[in-house]
């Protein structure tokens, strides 16, 4: 499939195959003929099966595991979508703009910024104009890697749409309980003070909307990291990525969140009746930075809390289900709260654990971007700094877990293939792994 000067070492080649009119015979020394065969540096894996019903396999194959995740995840849903009739679980409706808006920023993204990689990328000699057309003919617009990014969008649009209605009706069956714990439990983890307490002293406004800043931004990362992961090769790492990334957002984004049910720093006097709130000067310190700088966190708060308090009113009045539901379904409201664990502190993880087996710089500026998530999220009042350490521990222990049933090497460029793989999975280079 790849052309006479296409070279092929060092990049994702699971689907590449040797053009025919590369095998051609010259005359050898002495009239004798013989084959000289002049083709790209190839991978040390058998050739993949080229049949069209043999690379819709792959393709299957390959998507398999997410597949089953998300239909697990469905069928749960359906069972609380029966017990909790109100709730609106299946709601597709929801957010269906910003998702759409997301999805083209990052599309763009993505692409331009393979055009300024192919700058660099494109071999001396060769007009970058005809090797971007013959990268994107055999290499990135390909069946499988269409078909590929076609699969893991519908995932996160299932994922997060079921998610975003099962977190805001977690109050229902588990009311918020552990706050009063979790504040000890952190003061004590930080030397008798509370973590925003030991930053305060290098906070400014400028230096708070800053985190605020990063913390808005997250989204958009996550984003283009899923995209960009969804348009790769295939690989071992692929998959451990999306299937971690499904799990992560049901074992720790709605298990773990129901067993722990909290609501945060900010909403502390509300959910515990205590007025001696040990939050109330962070808050306080929020609203006076705010008049100076932008806080967009502590807008978001209170939308999320009047949609809590319009929910618990509409439960108690009992209003039609109907009605609420079309409310929570509302696509310009924000909805969810949940602070144990973090699900943005979890999601930097994953990006960070993805990044490192890539590219080393790529895993350690994720890691410092999900240090700053961190940070912001207790500076900003929405959580409590255990619940950030306690995601990021189940998220590494998740990411272990699936390698493992996957059958992937703990160590870079060192994979093995799982039981029970398809010829055509078994046929994928290792360097396309790591």
């Amino acid at each position: 499939m790849y052309p006479a000067n296409r070279p092929t070492a060092g990049r994702d080649t699971a689907y590449a195959t040797v053009a025919p009119d590369r095998l051609r015979q010259e005359p050898a020394p002495g009239g004798a003929a013989s084959a000289n065969l002049s083709v790209p540096e190839m991978p040390a894996v058998p050739p993949p099966a080229t049949t069209s019903t043999d690379r819709w396999t792959a393709i299957v194959d390959e998507h398999r595991p997410v597949v089953r995740v998300m239909l697990a995840f469905l069928a749960a849903a359906f069972v609380v979508d029966l017990l909790l009739s109100d709730v609106g679980i299946f709601s597709f409706a929801l957010y269906s703009r910003a998702f759409a808006s997301i999805l083209w920023v990052c599309l763009v993204t993505l692409w331009v910024g393979y055009l300024v990689a192919g700058m660099w990328r494109a071999p001396r000699g060769e007009p970058l104009f005809v090797w971007l057309l013959r990268d994107l003919r055999y290499e990135v617009l390909t069946r499988e890697r269409i078909a590929g990014f076609l699969i893991v969008v519908v995932y996160m649009r299932v994922l997060g749409t079921v998610f975003i209605n099962l977190k805001a009706a977690i109050p229902q069956w588990a009311p918020f309980a552990w706050d009063a714990t979790f504040m000890r439990f952190d003061r004590m983890l930080h030397g008798g003070q509370h973590p925003w307490q030991w930053f305060q002293p290098l906070a400014s406004p400028p230096v708070t909307t800053a985190i605020n800043v990063c913390y808005n931004l997250w989204a958009f990362v996550l984003a283009g990291f899923f995209f960009w992961q969804g348009w790769l090769a295939y690989s071992a790492r692929r998959r451990q990525f999306f299937v971690t990334f499904g799990l992560c957002w049901i074992v720790i984004g709605l298990v773990a969140a129901s067993l722990f049910s909290s609501a945060g720093p900010c909403y502390y006097a509300r959910v515990t009746g205590n007025s001696n709130d040990p939050y109330a000067s962070l808050m306080q310190y929020l609203h006076e930075a705010q008049a100076a700088s932008p806080v967009w966190a502590l807008q978001i708060q209170q939308q999320l809390w009047d949609y809590y308090e319009r929910q618990a009113h509409a439960a108690g009045d009992g209003r039609a289900t109907a009605d609420r539901i079309a409310q929570s379904s509302d696509a310009s409201v924000v909805k969810g709260i949940s602070a144990m664990p973090s699900m943005h502190v979890s999601m930097c993880v994953l990006m960070a654990l993805t990044g490192w087996h890539r590219r080393r710089w790529l895993g350690i500026g994720l890691g410092v971007f999900a240090a700053v998530i961190q940070l912001g999220s207790f500076h900003l009042g929405w959580h409590y700094a255990i619940d950030g350490y306690a995601s990021a521990v189940m998220t590494v222990a998740i990411w272990w877990g699936v390698g493992r049933s996957l059958g992937i090497a703990p160590t870079r460029g060192a994979a093995r293939t799982a039981g029970g793989a398809s010829p055509a999975a078994a046929a994928r280079p290792t360097e396309s792994i790591s």
